[in-house]
């Protein structure tokens, strides 16, 4: 419900406040009538709305078109916030991956890349053993290409077509290289 200065105090006294002398009439404001959006035991979100000397006082018709908006206002709050949780726990998500010190990426049914830590950039960028093609992941030697074609395949299917320890795949590696182990494991 919307609520305005004469619904805490009487508006005469309201003119005689510090605040109102020192903030609100040098900026010509004379009401406010606003809405909360959110209350909880640690935080309180509103929309308010500040009217001038030309606008007056808080009225019905305000307080009607007050009504009216806060749902949206407060839905456009929820939907916001929950970009932010999701961005957060994508942040995380990088964070955690950037800290793993093997190569690790992420690939869905297809072997289109998902995402990738630091360590795996630089391997995709480095294209000795594997690489981005189109967005999928590839590798070098064609019989190591097979075995992780088919190991994705088969982690689509779920856990059980792999088991608890995935699959391991010797990567062959260029002269002068050492050799890797790519281990495929379904999430």
């Amino acid at each position: 419900e919307p609520i305005s200065t004469v619904d805490f105090i009487d508006y005469d006294e309201f003119v005689q406040t510090r605040f109102y002398k020192e903030w609100a009439r040098p900026q010509k404001l004379v009401d406010h009538v606003t809405s909360v959006l959110e209350k909880s035991s640690t935080s309180v979100a509103l929309f308010g709305v500040f009217r001038n000397e030309r606008q007056g006082l808080v009225d019905d018709e305000m307080r009607r078109r007050i009504r009216l908006i806060a749902p949206h206002v407060r839905r456009a709050v929820l939907i916001s916030r929950l970009i932010d949780l999701k961005t957060a726990e994508a942040a995380a998500w990088a964070d955690t991956l950037d800290g793993v010190r093997a190569g690790v990426i992420l690939v869905d049914a297809s072997a289109r890349i998902v995402q990738s830590n630091g360590v795996g950039h630089a391997l995709l960028a480095a294209g000795d053993m594997v690489c981005a093609r189109e967005g999928r992941l590839s590798v070098a030697d064609v019989e190591a290409e097979r075995a992780i074609r088919a190991a994705i395949a088969a982690s689509a299917a779920g856990d059980a077509s792999l088991g608890v320890g995935g699959i391991s795949v010797s990567l062959k590696a260029a002269p002068g290289l050492r050799p890797f182990v790519a281990h495929v494991l379904p999430l």
